[in-house]
């Protein structure tokens, strides 16, 4: 995967097997990099940065994973539960379950009919939907991580089963995790081939199993 923009000195390629650190350390370049990279994400809209793989270029609205708060770290995003209720739907409605489906919504049915019995009211049950069903379980991530560092590589392996791979984008991550949890969380990246960018505003140690590029304040590359 590649990364380019009139605004960085390159383009930077990102190995499948490799983490990337892009250190910035002027303040202005960083500020608008990750704005950049973070509109076309929440738009959907075109930026100066541009993404691509195998010569072809993609969407950071559909590829691109850009974490910027680790402290809660959350696995069950909204989208994510909405993406498991979806596949549960489809599963509800396939050939194996559908009979058992339709036959708990018409139980339920029944059900809200006899609570209705002799209320004051004319109540009317519109009925309850295959997708209302699954809703009903109300679905969690069971989150059995023993740290941060692996609830982020729990939450990046989900994404990748559940939404396709991505490119994770780390905005200064460094700030937040020892060194130890650093180099652990590179090597277990590295070693299930994750992509991986980490971007950071002041120089951090240099970890095995990286690919670094520092723009330092006077615009200059090291």
């Amino acid at each position: 995967m590649k990364i380019a923009a009139d605004y960085l000195p390159g383009i930077i390629n990102i190995r499948e097997s490799e983490v990337f650190s892009l250190v910035i350390e002027h303040k202005e370049l960083f500020l608008h990099v990750v704005q950049d990279l973070y509109l076309q994400i929440s738009t959907g809209m075109e930026g100066e940065l541009i993404l691509s793989k195998n010569d072809k270029v993609i969407k950071p609205s559909k590829r691109v994973e850009l974490v910027t708060s680790f402290i809660p770290f959350d696995l069950n995003e909204k989208r994510l539960i909405s993406k498991i209720n979806s596949i549960l739907e489809e599963r509800a409605l396939d050939e194996n379950n559908y009979h058992v489906t339709m036959s708990m919504l018409a139980n339920i049915e029944r059900f809200a009919n006899h609570l209705s019995e002799d209320f004051p009211l004319t109540l009317v049950c519109n009925g309850i939907t295959p997708a209302g069903l699954v809703k009903m379980f109300n679905i969690s991530i069971e989150d059995d991580s023993s740290s941060n560092i692996e609830r982020i590589l729990n939450y990046m392996s989900i994404v990748n089963d559940l939404l396709g791979d991505k490119l994770f984008v780390f905005i200064n991550m460094t700030l937040f995790f020892s060194d130890d949890d650093m180099q652990g969380f590179i090597t277990t990246c590295n070693m299930h081939k994750y992509s991986v960018l980490l971007i950071d505003g002041i120089d951090c140690k240099r970890y095995d199993g990286i690919s670094r590029l520092i723009i330092d304040k006077d615009l200059c590359t090291i």
